[in-house]
């Protein structure tokens, strides 16, 4: 049986490079735990960017970038700053198990992107920015488009994810809400709902509730976000706005739980991240 050959690039530029080379012939892994997914045969190469430098957090004056190569585990509030930092630090910490944050890198959880992907729910919720370089570009898109389509119709051949960036907010400024559900410590999550709100002198000027779990993607609620914008934060209507986060969503089947199940609960998640959230914005 013919096996792989793994390389270990040392920079980005090596990666790049070696893209080009194996064309159509490569896989590019993190901490690698989706081979053990693969149903089909690797490929004759595997591009390993353990050694790529791209595990880092740089703070700038108005947002923060992060190594695609960063894993969940290294994502605590100390090494993130600012509201932005807490949240994925938050969701960070929900990601699998111990031993698989430790595996687990941002980039990869993005690109993946499975039902029960968490960070990219965070990400959306932010309106954070996917950074990808080739030797030919550099593109950033915005998480609201990368996640609108399967990742792979997004990111081009010989093309990786290099870091994310996320706009840096104080506390008052704006404000998280995170909840899931899964059977056991070890599942993946039945489901999922993260909320981030911003705000200027007690109005709310920007909010998005993002659900994960219900399909292929995460899925932004436009209408009951949409709600709450120039709205002051006393006048929010939390009961109303989870109901119709839940009335209109399309469920994918599951066989863990139905999907009036996950109908019901969305509205409960809902309620509570955005309690938080509010919650967040009025200290």
């Amino acid at each position: 049986m013919a096996q792989s050959t793994w390389h270990h690039p040392q920079s980005v530029a090596q990666t790049l490079k070696l893209l080009n080379t194996y064309a159509g012939q490569c896989v590019v892994v993190g901490g690698a735990t989706t081979l053990a997914l693969r149903k089909d045969k690797l490929p004759p190469h595997i591009i390993d960017l353990s050694a790529a430098n791209l595990s880092f957090v740089r703070v700038a004056p108005a947002s923060t970038l992060i190594g695609s190569m960063t894993r969940m585990a290294d994502m605590s509030p100390k090494a993130l700053p600012g509201v932005g930092g807490a949240f994925l630090a938050e969701v960070a910490a929900h990601v699998a198990t111990t031993p698989l944050r430790n595996m687990i890198t941002l980039g990869g959880n993005v690109a993946q992107c499975y039902a029960w992907s968490e960070m990219p729910l965070a990400l959306l919720a932010m309106d954070a920015t996917v950074h990808l370089r080739s030797l030919s570009s550099r593109r950033r898109i915005k998480a609201t488009k990368f996640f609108s389509q399967s990742s792979s119709r997004i990111i081009r051949d010989g093309e990786i994810i290099t870091q994310i960036e996320y706009p840096n907010y104080e506390a008052g400024q704006a404000a998280f809400g995170y909840e899931q559900i899964r059977r056991t410590v070890t599942d993946y999550p039945l489901l999922s709902v993260a909320v981030f709100l911003t705000q200027d002198k007690g109005i709310i000027t920007s909010s998005h509730i993002v659900v994960g779990s219900i399909k292929t993607r995460p899925v932004l609620v436009t209408q009951p976000s949409g709600m709450m914008l120039d709205k002051a934060i006393d006048d929010i209507d939390i009961d109303l706005l989870s109901a119709k986060a839940a009335k209109d969503l399309i469920i994918s089947s599951d066989p863990r739980a139905s999907t009036g199940y996950k109908q019901e609960m969305v509205t409960v998640l809902c309620r509570r991240a955005l309690s938080t959230a509010l919650a967040g914005l009025a200290k």
